[in-house]
This record gives structure tokens, C-alpha cells and sequence, in this order.
């Protein structure tokens, strides 16, 4: 039901599609139903909304949707911040107890700087650090690139669910009118009441079920697609809060 109104359609586009409709029952009830055009009519009522929905399901599907529906904890973006937390964490002064206390071996014998030993482990672990900061910012500029991915399949998305969202309105359109057609046919013309009803009134509502279920994936995926861009967004804005601040704390 949610699906019906999920996806506003433009007063031009919902004008079109009720002239459409108006057109396409005028010719279903004028031509001869044994005449090549009414038999296309018929087929058209078949593969309603199908082509719609083909595209809109393409669109959720593929490399994109593989790459980017996955857990956060396994992309490169989140592992290469853990790498770097690890590393301020063991680096962090304020966990390395008095560093102006002098170190003792065994406890009593004296034994070297306690603060030059720390300065000494953090010019060590600076080539480590320089790697990880190489990685965080390729990690960010992936995750920017997805971003920019996310949007323009969003985009793609929304225009592939206003024409499916235009099939809909066709359908529920020409079932209510057609129906009441098609019923007051049965007494003066058989033949063309069984066949509007059982090839296109038929298929319109099958096919109409179909849609609105695309309808609904999609509305969910898109959704879904608005996630994953602020998720990235925020990965990227945690991977330069380590590559600055981070960083720049550490140094101090």
C-alpha cells in the first residue's frame, strides 16, 4: 500500500498517463477483436510495467550494490583507522606510567631513561605510522569515490521508480475503467468481454502486484543507498579526524 504513494508522480506525467489509458481502452473497445492491431493490444497488456521493472531491478544489482553492502568492520576505510588507533593508543604517553621515573632492571638495579626509551619506541614506529597514513587517505579518497557511486545510482534509482510509479498508475487506471467496460459488455458482446477480461484485465493486475512489489525493493534499496552515503560520509570524516587531529595530538 505504502508503495502506491511512494513516489509523487508530476501533474504533466500523471496527465499523460490517463490520456493513455483513455486511448488505449478507446482502441480496445473499437477494433475488431479478431484484427492484428487488437491482438497487439492484447500482448501490450502482457508486458505491462515488465521493461519497468527490469530496469529498476538492474539498477540494485552488480559490482556497485556487491562492493558496498557489506559490513562496515571489513572495508579498508575501518580497518586502516583501526591500524592507526592501535598505534596512538600504544604510542599515547599518558599510558606509559611516570616517563620521569627512572627505569630499574629487576625493580632496583638502574637501567637507562624511561623517557628517552619512549622517545626512542615513537621515532621507531614512525615509518609504521607514515605507512598507515598513506593508507587511511587512500581509504578516503575509495570511500569518496563510492560516495559520488551511491548518489548517481540514487539518482538513476528515483528516475526508474517515477516510471514505474507512472506503469502503476496505468494499471489501476485501466483496471477500474476497463472492468466497468468489460462488464457492460458481457451482455451485448461476449466474445470482446471475455477476451478484455481474461487478456488484459488478467495481466494488468498481475502485473500490477509485480510492480508495486518492485516498487517496495526499491523504495527499501533506496533508502538503504541514503545509509551507505552517510556512513561514508562519516568514514571519511573519521579518517581525517585521525589524519589531523589525531596526529597533530600525538605530536604535541
Amino acid at each position: 500500500e505504502v508503495a502506491k504513494t511512494a513516489i509523487p508522480l508530476p501533474p504533466e506525467l500523471t496527465q499523460a498517463v490517463d490520456a493513455q489509458v483513455a486511448q488505449f481502452i478507446a482502441a480496445l473497445l473499437s477494433e475488431d477483436v479478431q484484427s492484428d492491431g487488437f491482438r497487439a493490444k492484447l500482448d501490450s497488456a502482457f508486458a505491462l510495467g515488465r521493461e519497468e521493472i527490469s530496469i529498476a531491478a538492474s539498477l540494485m544489482q552488480g559490482r556497485l550494490m556487491e562492493r558496498n553492502f557489506v559490513g562496515t568492520e571489513d572495508s579498508t576505510a575501518f580497518k586502516a583507522l583501526q591500524d592507526m588507533r592501535r598505534q596512538l593508543d600504544e604510542l599515547n604517553p599518558g599510558k606509559q606510567g611516570d616517563l620521569f621515573q627512572p627505569q630499574k632492571l629487576l625493580g632496583f638495579i638502574p637501567f637507562g631513561n624511561r623517557l628517552q626509551n619512549y622517545f626512542r619506541k615513537f621515532q621507531g614506529a614512525s615509518a609504521q605510522l607514515n605507512a598507515s597514513m598513506e593508507q587511511l587517505y587512500a581509504a578516503r579518497d575509495d570511500i569518496q569515490r563510492d560516495v559520488v557511486d551511491i548518489e548517481a545510482t540514487r539518482g538513476k534509482l528515483w528516475e526508474a521508480m517515477q516510471k514505474l510509479a507512472g506503469a502503476i498508475r496505468f494499471a489501476e487506471l485501466l483496471d477500474a475503467k476497463l472492468f466497468a467496460q468489460v462488464e457492460a459488455l458481457r451482455a451485448s458482446d461476449a466474445v470482446r468481454a471475455k477476451a478484455l477480461e481474461q487478456e488484459v484485465l488478467f495481466y494488468a493486475r498481475q502485473n500490477l502486484q509485480d510492480m508495486l512489489t518492485q516498487q517496495a525493493v526499491c523504495t527499501n534499496g533506496y533508502l538503504a543507498l541514503d545509509v551507505l552515503k552517510k556512513t561514508g560520509r562519516e568514514m571519511m570524516n573519521g579518517c581525517t579526524r585521525v589524519a589531523t587531529t589525531g596526529m597533530s595530538a600525538l605530536a604535541v
